[in-house]
């Protein structure tokens, strides 16, 4: 069955994006461009999820998403807050509000849809549970979440086999009438403490935490009060997942955004980012910084010659020998191919000390490279080839200041520029670049 999406955004470019990726993958979407629009939308037609902007003229998303709770045909509908808002506080107000999860602004479309299947899937499961005590029981048995039932103290009335192996209890038997709190890290009492308080006062209420056991593994948890006829609270019905593996794909993909694949250094996006947060620092402190524009000068010849897995070695050690040439507080990277560039830090506010101090980085830089390259390369057969490379630099730099017109892009061709003449001055050599 074809899930449905209503998309609860004004900005025109955020619906545009969404709409292209998510249309990729078989949803159908409907759009409202405001609050008000959403709420009459939905007095016509139930969507599967409601992706919900929280920064909206008039009725912002938070305001929105507590009418939608308060509606008995939509409150079970999962809202799942977009913003660029990513303080506790503001998470915490988007959950008191209704919201089962937040997706940060710029979006990464992997995330976006993982949420947005994860939610679609837990809502279909929850109108499982509710269409007999004989389904509710097979479901709960089989499911891979836990399903548990607290009392109104907190304490463990029921847990499904997944439960009692994420919290490593043998049998029912061992954790019935413990506290659920009990398998939450300390460091997250406070908060959960805030969330239980939420789920008596009749809402349910979504959250993650760090639980107790080996390595702190990671639960998504759901609370949902469960009344009896009289409209009463009288437990609490707990859903909750093991999302540890999720939370290490998701550093995975972050590391792939901004870290390169071969040598785990920094890559493009992450070093113009550092660029632009150290100029904003040293507007303020006045210190120079400079880019070190690094080309590798003899590097084709051994691709041509050993191939790429030759080539790649090299690469490797090329940045652990950067690495260890540079500071901690400086930022090694690699554009791609045999191109490196080094962002020195917090030099001297006076510039000829600061291109003093990025010319003597630059000289440790070229000594360091031209080092001759002992390279041990695996062959058919289990043989080992051990090559000798001898491989240079030649070296672009550009010093710059906090005050610089000039964005990352700039100053990173600025070093280009000077790299490139010292290639045509006869390589293994440092060029600075001068301003017009």
């Amino acid at each position: 069955m074809e899930s449905t999406i209503l998309l609860v955004d004004d900005q025109p470019n955020n619906i545009k994006v969404l709409l292209s990726f998510l249309k990729k993958h078989n949803f159908k979407l409907r759009v409202a461009d405001s609050g008000e629009r959403a709420l009459q939308m939905l007095e016509r037609f139930q969507p599967s999820i409601i992706l919900m902007d929280v920064m909206m003229p008039r009725l912002d998303g938070f305001e929105t998403c507590r009418r939608i709770k308060r509606n008995k045909m939509l409150h079970e509908i999962p809202v799942i807050f977009m913003t660029a808002l990513d303080n506790l506080e503001d998470k915490i107000a988007g959950f008191e509000a209704g919201g089962v999860d937040y997706i940060t602004k710029p979006f990464h479309q992997a995330e976006v849809l993982a949420r947005v299947k994860l939610h679609i899937d837990l809502r279909k499961k929850n109108v499982a549970l509710q269409k007999s005590e004989k389904q509710i029981r097979m479901i709960v048995e089989n499911a891979p979440i836990s399903i548990h039932e607290l009392d109104l103290q907190g304490r463990i009335i029921s847990m499904n086999t997944a439960g009692l192996t994420m919290i490593g209890a043998a049998s029912e038997e061992e954790i019935l009438g413990m506290d659920y709190k009990t398998i939450i890290d300390e460091t997250e009492t406070l908060h959960v403490n805030r969330i239980f308080d939420n789920a008596y006062a009749g809402n349910v209420c979504q959250f993650e935490f760090k639980a107790k056991g080996k390595n702190n593994p990671i639960f998504k948890a759901r609370l949902v009060p469960i009344k009896n006829k009289q409209g009463n609270i009288e437990r609490l019905l707990g859903i909750s997942e093991d999302i540890t593996e999720q939370k290490k794909a998701e550093e995975k993909i972050r590391q792939m955004a901004f870290l390169d694949v071969l040598t785990q250094l920094p890559n493009r996006r992450l070093l113009e980012d550092r660029i632009k947060k150290i100029k904003a620092q040293s507007e303020r402190t006045a210190n120079h910084n400079a880019l070190i524009y690094i080309d590798l000068d003899n590097f084709k010849p051994l691709n041509d010659t050993w191939g790429h897995k030759a080539g790649d070695l090299l690469l490797i050690e090329v940045a652990q020998r950067l690495t260890h040439v540079v500071r901690k507080m400086d930022t090694v990277s690699r554009l791609g191919g045999d191109e490196f560039v080094i962002l020195l830090t917090i030099l001297d506010k006076e510039s000829r000390q600061a291109v003093t101090q990025a010319a003597q980085v630059s000289e440790k830089i070229l000594a360091s490279v031209s080092k001759p390259y002992e390279i041990s390369l695996d062959q058919d057969g289990g043989k080992v080839v051990r090559i000798r490379h001898i491989c240079t630099a030649s070296i672009g730099v550009a010093v710059f200041a906090g005050n610089e017109i000039a964005g990352p892009d700039e100053i990173l061709k600025w070093a280009d520029e000077a790299m490139y003449k010292a290639k045509n001055a006869g390589k293994n050599t440092i060029r600075f670049y001068k301003k017009i």
